[in-house]
C-alpha cells in the first residue's frame, strides 16, 4: 500500500446535510480525482461510508448507514468506526478489505430483498401446495373450519392479480380525481392493512435505512412491502385527490410524532423521517 495515497476521506456537513444531493456530489468528484477506497459523509450524527474504488453508480457504493446517538446500538456502532477508521485497521489493509467485505454483503441482501415480490408473485402463481396446506391450517386455527382447497386456489390467483396492478404513487388525472368523488355503495371495503401495522412498518423501514430516509424513498419502500395487501380501494383516490393507502401513511406519521416515536420536523428536516429513541423501544416491542 502506498503510504502516501489517502485511503479514508471524510466529508464533514452540518447537521441535516448528510443526504444532500449535492454534499453527495462533492465526496464522489473528489473520490473519482484521487482513488481513495473508503468515503465518508457525516454531519456527526449520521455517517454514510462509501467504496471509492467499486464499480457500479455511488448509490450503489454504500455499504453501511450509521446514526450515531442511540445507547442500545452504541457498542456496535463503536466497534464499526475501529474497524473502518482506526488506524491500525487502515494502514494494516483490513479497513479496506472489510468494506469491500461488507459491500458485497449489502449489495447481496438488496438483490435478495427486491426479489422478494417476485418470489412471492411465484409462490402465489404456482398455487404452492405447501403455501396452501399452511393458509388452509391457519384459517381453521383461527374459526375453527377448514376452507376449501378451490377456495383457497382462487384466493391466491386474486393476489397474483392484485400483485400485478401498478402501484399508485403519482398524481392522478383530472378524470381519475372526478371518479373517485361519484356515489359509493353503503358499505364501503375495509382497508387492507390497520394503523397498528403501518406505524410498525414505516419505523421498520427507518431502521433498515439507517433510523432516517426521505419521505420518498420511505412510501416507496412501503409501497413494495404492502403490495400484497392493497386492494383496489386503497389504490383510489379520496375526495381531495389523493390516493387512500398514501394519505393513511401521512395521516400515522402525523400521529407518530404527536406520540414522539418520530423526530419532530425542526429536527428531521424537511421531507425527512427520522426514527427516535422511544420510537426505537416501540418497534422493538410490537414487531
Amino acid at each position: 500500500m502506498d503510504r502516501h495515497q489517502p485511503q479514508v476521506f471524510i466529508e464533514a456537513k452540518r447537521v441535516g446535510m448528510a443526504d444532500a444531493e449535492k454534499a453527495q456530489e462533492q465526496l464522489f468528484g473528489y473520490a473519482r480525482e484521487n482513488g481513495i477506497p473508503i468515503l465518508v459523509l457525516t454531519d456527526g450524527l449520521h455517517w454514510h461510508f462509501y467504496n471509492g474504488t467499486g464499480a457500479g453508480v455511488w448509490q450503489e457504493r454504500c455499504f453501511r448507514r450509521l446514526a450515531l446517538g442511540n445507547m442500545q446500538t452504541a457498542s456496535d456502532d463503536g466497534e464499526f468506526l475501529t474497524e473502518c477508521l482506526g488506524r491500525d485497521a487502515v494502514v494494516s489493509g483490513k479497513a479496506q478489505f472489510r468494506a469491500h467485505q461488507l459491500l458485497r454483503e449489502h449489495q447481496a441482501l438488496e438483490y435478495a430483498r427486491r426479489e422478494l415480490p417476485n418470489a412471492l408473485r411465484k409462490l402465489l402463481s404456482e398455487q404452492d401446495p405447501q403455501l396452501c396446506d399452511l393458509l388452509g391450517k391457519k384459517v381453521h386455527a383461527s374459526c375453527g373450519v377448514e376452507p376449501r382447497a378451490d377456495d383457497i386456489r382462487l384466493f391466491l390467483k386474486n393476489q397474483v392479480i392484485r400483485e400485478l396492478e401498478p402501484m399508485a404513487s403519482v398524481p392522478v388525472s383530472e378524470a381519475q380525481a372526478k371518479a373517485s368523488k361519484s356515489p359509493r355503495d353503503l358499505t364501503t371495503p375495509e382497508p387492507g392493512f390497520t394503523g397498528q401495522m403501518l406505524r410498525v412498518l414505516i419505523l421498520q423501514v427507518l431502521i433498515e435505512k439507517g433510523d432516517r430516509g426521505g419521505t420518498r424513498q420511505v412510501k416507496e419502500r412501503l409501497a413494495e412491502i404492502l403490495s400484497s395487501r392493497l386492494g383496489g380501494h386503497d389504490r383510489e383516490t379520496n375526495s381531495s385527490g389523493r390516493v387512500r393507502w398514501v394519505h393513511a401513511v401521512d395521516s400515522e406519521v402525523a400521529k407518530m410524532r404527536n406520540l414522539g416515536l418520530l423526530q419532530p420536523v425542526s429536527v428531521s428536516g424537511k421531507g425527512w423521517w427520522e426514527i427516535s429513541d422511544q420510537g426505537r423501544t416501540y418497534w422493538s416491542e410490537h414487531q
